[in-house]
């Protein structure tokens, strides 16, 4: 695996991770409606996809998260901390996934746990295990939809368009 350290990226990697990070905040606030709370479908999770080619991405979406998550209006800081370290920990494990349709399983998972726990001990009612299981069915169900549905033909889109500039390689 390529080295993934942000001072020993080339320069056109750390420009391709700062336009990453910047459109994944510009797309969670663009849909903020839909990007905050229970039930999520942050549209900018179709670029989840792009640490499968670049590894620059885990920055980029990390980084972009972390703005995003800025503006989270009911999670706070929480949300800045503990959501974009969901969103760290599922690209550095998607860098590994080997075939294209288990790609969004890291993101739909560390999500699951990681914001659904924040939404059970955040609810203002008892943490319950029925609570956290829902809390995380929702946020997993939100993930499944925008990650396959918007992120698998995103996938293969990069792939077909990166044969062809070579700035997306």
């Amino acid at each position: 695996m390529k080295n993934l350290s942000l001072k020993q990226l080339p320069l056109k990697q750390l420009v391709r991770a700062a336009v990453i990070a910047a459109v994944y905040a510009a797309l969670t606030l663009a849909f903020s409606g839909i990007s905050y709370g229970t039930v999520q479908f942050r549209v900018s999770e179709v670029l989840t996809v792009l640490p499968f080619f670049l590894p620059e991405a885990v920055w980029g979406l990390t980084i972009g998260c972390f703005f995003a998550n800025i503006f989270s209006p009911e999670l706070g800081i929480l949300d800045l901390i503990f959501g974009t370290l969901a969103t760290l920990l599922a690209a550095l494990v998607t860098r590994r996934i080997k075939h294209y349709y288990l790609v969004p399983i890291p993101t739909i998972l560390f999500n699951a746990v990681i914001v659904g726990l924040m939404i059970t001990f955040t609810s203002g009612v008892p943490a319950t295990l029925f609570l956290f299981l829902t809390s995380a069915g929702f946020v997993a169900l939100g993930e499944t939809v925008v990650c396959y549905i918007g992120g698998i033909p995103f996938l293969f889109a990069w792939q077909k368009l990166s044969k062809r500039f070579s700035f997306l390689r």
